[in-house]
Protein backbone atom coordinates (compact mmCIF):
# COMPACT_ATOMS: atom_id res chain seq x y z
CA UNK A 1 0.00 0.00 0.00
CA UNK A 2 1.48 3.36 -1.01
CA UNK A 3 1.83 6.12 1.60
CA UNK A 4 -0.93 8.10 -0.09
CA UNK A 5 -3.35 5.16 -0.04
CA UNK A 6 -2.37 4.35 3.52
CA UNK A 7 -3.08 7.91 4.60
CA UNK A 8 -6.49 7.63 2.97
CA UNK A 9 -7.42 4.34 4.60
CA UNK A 10 -5.75 4.68 8.01
CA UNK A 11 -8.47 6.92 9.53
CA UNK A 12 -11.10 4.38 8.49
CA UNK A 13 -9.09 1.52 9.96
CA UNK A 14 -8.62 3.44 13.19
CA UNK A 15 -12.30 4.35 13.42
CA UNK A 16 -13.35 0.75 12.80
CA UNK A 17 -11.02 -0.54 15.48
CA UNK A 18 -12.23 1.95 18.06
CA UNK A 19 -15.89 1.59 17.14
CA UNK A 20 -16.01 -2.16 17.62
CA UNK A 21 -18.68 -3.34 20.10
CA UNK A 22 -17.62 -2.76 23.70
CA UNK A 23 -19.97 -4.97 25.66
CA UNK A 24 -19.13 -5.20 29.34
CA UNK A 25 -19.81 -8.92 29.62
CA UNK A 26 -18.55 -10.18 32.98
CA UNK A 27 -15.73 -12.57 32.07
CA UNK A 28 -15.04 -13.50 35.68
CA UNK A 29 -17.57 -15.09 37.98
CA UNK A 30 -16.84 -13.41 41.30
CA UNK A 31 -18.27 -10.31 42.95
CA UNK A 32 -19.07 -9.15 46.46
CA UNK A 33 -21.69 -7.11 48.27
CA UNK A 34 -21.45 -5.02 51.43
CA UNK A 35 -24.34 -3.25 53.09
CA UNK A 36 -25.26 -0.34 55.31
CA UNK A 37 -28.54 -1.00 57.15
CA UNK A 38 -29.21 -3.50 54.38
CA UNK A 39 -30.67 -5.07 56.50
CA UNK A 40 -27.70 -4.68 58.85
CA UNK A 41 -24.38 -2.94 58.32
CA UNK A 42 -21.81 -5.49 57.19
CA UNK A 43 -18.59 -5.86 55.25
CA UNK A 44 -18.07 -8.58 52.70
CA UNK A 45 -16.28 -11.68 53.95
CA UNK A 46 -16.23 -13.53 50.64
CA UNK A 47 -17.35 -13.56 47.04
CA UNK A 48 -20.41 -14.80 45.20
CA UNK A 49 -20.85 -16.22 41.71
CA UNK A 50 -22.10 -13.91 38.99
CA UNK A 51 -24.54 -15.98 36.96
CA UNK A 52 -24.37 -14.20 33.60
CA UNK A 53 -25.90 -17.20 31.85
CA UNK A 54 -29.38 -16.70 33.29
CA UNK A 55 -29.32 -18.78 36.48
CA UNK A 56 -31.88 -17.19 38.82
CA UNK A 57 -30.59 -18.96 41.90
CA UNK A 58 -29.82 -16.84 44.97
CA UNK A 59 -26.88 -16.77 47.36
CA UNK A 60 -26.53 -15.31 50.81
CA UNK A 61 -24.11 -12.40 50.77
CA UNK A 62 -21.04 -13.46 52.76
CA UNK A 63 -20.81 -11.32 55.89
CA UNK A 64 -24.54 -10.56 56.07
CA UNK A 65 -25.26 -13.32 58.60
CA UNK A 66 -27.82 -14.71 56.14
CA UNK A 67 -29.63 -11.38 56.20
CA UNK A 68 -29.31 -10.72 52.47
CA UNK A 69 -30.05 -13.00 49.52
CA UNK A 70 -28.71 -11.95 46.12
CA UNK A 71 -29.62 -12.88 42.54
CA UNK A 72 -28.13 -11.32 39.41
CA UNK A 73 -28.59 -11.15 35.65
CA UNK A 74 -26.71 -9.75 32.65
CA UNK A 75 -28.26 -8.40 29.42
CA UNK A 76 -25.84 -7.42 26.65
CA UNK A 77 -26.79 -4.25 24.77
CA UNK A 78 -30.30 -4.20 26.26
CA UNK A 79 -30.15 -0.79 27.95
CA UNK A 80 -32.18 2.20 26.83
CA UNK A 81 -28.90 3.95 25.93
CA UNK A 82 -27.53 0.95 24.07
CA UNK A 83 -25.38 -0.19 26.98
CA UNK A 84 -25.24 -3.45 28.90
CA UNK A 85 -27.47 -4.11 31.91
CA UNK A 86 -26.23 -5.52 35.20
CA UNK A 87 -29.26 -6.40 37.32
CA UNK A 88 -29.23 -7.39 40.98
CA UNK A 89 -32.13 -8.42 43.18
CA UNK A 90 -31.63 -8.15 46.92
CA UNK A 91 -34.02 -9.91 49.29
CA UNK A 92 -33.71 -8.78 52.91
CA UNK A 93 -34.53 -11.68 55.22
CA UNK A 94 -35.20 -9.36 58.16
CA UNK A 95 -36.50 -5.84 58.50
CA UNK A 96 -33.81 -3.14 58.68
CA UNK A 97 -33.78 -0.09 60.91
CA UNK A 98 -35.79 2.96 59.81
CA UNK A 99 -32.73 5.08 58.92
CA UNK A 100 -30.48 5.63 55.91
CA UNK A 101 -29.35 2.65 53.88
CA UNK A 102 -27.05 1.71 51.05
CA UNK A 103 -24.94 -1.00 49.50
CA UNK A 104 -21.71 -1.65 47.62
CA UNK A 105 -21.44 -4.10 44.73
CA UNK A 106 -17.82 -4.70 43.82
CA UNK A 107 -15.19 -6.75 42.06
CA UNK A 108 -17.02 -7.35 38.77
CA UNK A 109 -14.62 -8.30 35.97
CA UNK A 110 -16.01 -6.51 32.90
CA UNK A 111 -13.15 -7.23 30.47
CA UNK A 112 -11.53 -3.82 30.78
CA UNK A 113 -10.56 -1.19 33.30
CA UNK A 114 -12.75 1.71 32.20
CA UNK A 115 -16.50 2.05 31.89
CA UNK A 116 -19.24 4.67 31.88
CA UNK A 117 -22.38 4.49 34.01
CA UNK A 118 -25.20 5.38 31.62
CA UNK A 119 -28.13 4.83 33.97
CA UNK A 120 -28.96 3.37 37.37
CA UNK A 121 -32.40 2.48 38.70
CA UNK A 122 -33.89 1.04 41.85
CA UNK A 123 -37.30 -0.46 42.59
CA UNK A 124 -38.47 -1.82 45.95
CA UNK A 125 -41.27 -4.27 46.72
CA UNK A 126 -42.52 -3.98 50.30
CA UNK A 127 -45.20 -6.62 49.87
CA UNK A 128 -47.98 -4.21 50.87
CA UNK A 129 -46.77 -1.44 48.53
CA UNK A 130 -43.94 -0.80 46.12
CA UNK A 131 -41.59 1.85 44.78
CA UNK A 132 -41.63 1.87 40.98
CA UNK A 133 -38.36 1.91 39.04
CA UNK A 134 -36.66 5.17 40.01
CA UNK A 135 -33.59 6.80 38.47
CA UNK A 136 -30.84 6.97 41.11
CA UNK A 137 -27.87 7.66 38.82
CA UNK A 138 -26.88 10.73 40.83
CA UNK A 139 -26.75 8.61 44.00
CA UNK A 140 -24.47 5.92 42.58
CA UNK A 141 -20.70 6.17 42.63
CA UNK A 142 -19.44 3.90 39.87
CA UNK A 143 -15.69 3.30 39.64
CA UNK A 144 -13.09 0.69 38.77
CA UNK A 145 -10.99 -0.83 41.56
CA UNK A 146 -10.08 -4.49 41.10
CA UNK A 147 -13.23 -4.67 38.98
CA UNK A 148 -16.33 -2.56 38.45
CA UNK A 149 -17.84 -1.18 41.66
CA UNK A 150 -21.21 0.46 42.35
CA UNK A 151 -21.82 2.27 45.65
CA UNK A 152 -25.37 3.42 46.35
CA UNK A 153 -26.27 5.61 49.30
CA UNK A 154 -29.89 6.62 49.80
CA UNK A 155 -30.47 10.24 50.87
CA UNK A 156 -33.49 9.19 52.94
CA UNK A 157 -34.31 6.35 55.31
CA UNK A 158 -36.28 3.15 54.82
CA UNK A 159 -39.23 4.62 56.70
CA UNK A 160 -39.34 7.61 54.33
CA UNK A 161 -39.34 5.40 51.23
CA UNK A 162 -41.95 3.06 52.70
CA UNK A 163 -44.27 5.90 53.70
CA UNK A 164 -43.98 7.51 50.27
CA UNK A 165 -45.31 4.32 48.64
CA UNK A 166 -48.74 4.72 50.33
CA UNK A 167 -48.64 1.33 52.04
CA UNK A 168 -51.81 -0.63 52.79
CA UNK A 169 -50.38 -1.73 56.14
CA UNK A 170 -48.21 -0.22 58.85
CA UNK A 171 -45.32 -2.61 58.28
CA UNK A 172 -43.86 -4.18 55.14
CA UNK A 173 -44.22 -7.91 54.74
CA UNK A 174 -41.03 -8.12 52.71
CA UNK A 175 -38.30 -5.93 51.26
CA UNK A 176 -37.05 -6.90 47.82
CA UNK A 177 -34.81 -4.32 46.16
CA UNK A 178 -33.90 -4.48 42.47
CA UNK A 179 -30.91 -2.48 41.26
CA UNK A 180 -30.16 -2.17 37.54
CA UNK A 181 -27.04 -0.43 36.22
CA UNK A 182 -26.54 0.31 32.54
CA UNK A 183 -22.89 0.58 31.63
CA UNK A 184 -20.67 0.79 28.57
CA UNK A 185 -17.04 -0.28 28.57
CA UNK A 186 -14.61 2.34 27.33
CA UNK A 187 -12.51 0.49 24.72
CA UNK A 188 -8.77 0.63 25.13
CA UNK A 189 -6.72 1.19 21.95
CA UNK A 190 -6.60 -2.13 20.13
CA UNK A 191 -3.56 -3.62 18.46
CA UNK A 192 -5.06 -2.81 15.06
CA UNK A 193 -5.53 0.83 16.03
CA UNK A 194 -1.98 1.11 17.38
CA UNK A 195 -0.54 -0.38 14.20
CA UNK A 196 -2.68 1.97 12.11
CA UNK A 197 -1.42 5.01 14.02
CA UNK A 198 2.19 3.83 13.87
CA UNK A 199 1.92 3.09 10.13
CA UNK A 200 0.36 6.47 9.44
CA UNK A 201 3.15 8.24 11.32
CA UNK A 202 5.77 6.24 9.39
CA UNK A 203 4.14 6.99 6.01
CA UNK A 204 3.91 10.71 6.81
CA UNK A 205 7.57 10.74 7.88
CA UNK A 206 8.64 9.08 4.61
CA UNK A 207 6.59 11.57 2.62
CA UNK A 208 8.19 14.52 4.40
CA UNK A 209 11.63 13.01 3.83
CA UNK A 210 11.11 12.87 0.05
CA UNK A 211 10.19 16.52 -0.24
Amino acid sequence: MTPRLFRAFAPALLAAALASPAHATPIGNDFFVAGGNFPTSFSSTGSMTFNAGGDLGTEFAPGSSNGLRVAEQFFAGAGSHGGDLLAFQFTLTELPGPGLFGFLIGGLDIDGTQFDLLDARISIDFGVSSLASTNVSSMVNAYYLDGANFRFEAPVGWIDVFTATSPTAQRPTQIVTTFVAEIRSVPEPSTVALFAMAGLAFACARTRGKR
